[in-house]
């Protein structure tokens, strides 16, 4: 990759990254974090946040 593609990338997928970054911190931070129940806890709350913002 050159430098131009990886700014590309970044630039495009950064909230990705971000978010990626932010479940691997809390996953070392808190084992419980990355538990099926919080994750489908989490899943549902995302959910309800995405209909309300689309409609």
């Amino acid at each position: 990759m050159t430098t131009i593609s990886i700014r590309k990338y970044a630039s495009e997928n950064g909230a990705l990254a971000g978010l990626l970054v932010l479940a691997l911190v809390l996953a070392l931070a808190n084992p419980a974090f990355l538990t099926a129940q919080n994750l489908l806890n989490v899943g549902v709350q995302a959910a309800v946040i995405a209909i309300m913002a689309s409609a």
